[in-house]
């Protein structure tokens, strides 16, 4: 059916907490969506602001040979469309019925919406819950203070409704659609420092001139 390249913007904040151990808080702005299917889809900022990642405790570690830092962000999981009293241990829903599932992105649907639109004109919507499981690990560029490397993504999905519902209509209730590409290239991440001025909207604004262009292919 084909391949979309999520690309999504945001801070990770990196401070050290009063035992000496490097805490990371994660805060998700907005995102760009590429695709090579028979179709364009599109995320409002409010989905992509709905995942919100507890405080990671990375592990880092000083890299001599290299004159480097190196970062290891371990997996933290984080529902989108569902409550989730322990993310770690509980049961991702198993259909579209389950009562935790909730309005992430408040735009009336249940779980978060992706926009779709077919041949230019067809406009429909898709209805996911999500359980964000990622992680990374990456190095420190001493010269400019930027941190480059790449995401391990293990994310579990569920479509749960459409409008029109022949969008989805035998995918409903099923796990599955979210398989990470092998190539590493295409799962990076790369932290610019800025300064405390920044908003999503700023950020938005000046994307261009600090991130590379995004991929015309996924």
């Amino acid at each position: 059916m084909g391949k979309t390249l999520i690309v999504s913007y945001g801070f990770t904040d990196l401070s050290i907490n009063w035992s000496g151990q490097m805490e990371e808080r994660e805060t998700f702005c907005f995102s760009e969506q590429v695709t090579n299917a028979p179709w364009e889809s599109f995320v409002n900022d409010t989905f992509t602001q709905a995942i919100k990642p507890r405080t990671a405790y990375p592990e880092v570690t000083f890299m001599e040979d290299q004159d480097t830092w190196f970062l290891y962000r371990p997996e933290t999981p984080t529902p989108l469309g569902v409550k989730m009293k322990n993310p770690d241990k509980d049961k991702f829903p198993e259909n579209e019925k389950d009562p935790r599932i909730f309005d992430a992105d408040q735009d009336g649907k249940p779980g978060v919406t992706v926009r779709i639109l077919i041949g230019g004109s067809i406009k429909g919507e898709i209805y996911l819950v999500r359980l964000e499981r990622f992680e990374y690990e990456m190095f420190r560029y001493p010269n400019n203070g930027t941190w480059k490397g790449y995401v391990t993504d293990r994310s579990l999905q569920m479509i749960i409704g459409s409008d029109p519902a022949w969008l989805t209509n035998r995918k409903v209730g099923k796990m599955g659609g979210w398989v990470q590409q092998k190539d590493k290239e295409k799962s990076y991440i790369i932290l610019v420092p800025v300064d405390y001025s920044y908003t999503c909207k700023k950020l938005k604004n000046m994307r261009h001139k600090l991130f590379p262009a995004t991929p015309t292919k996924p």
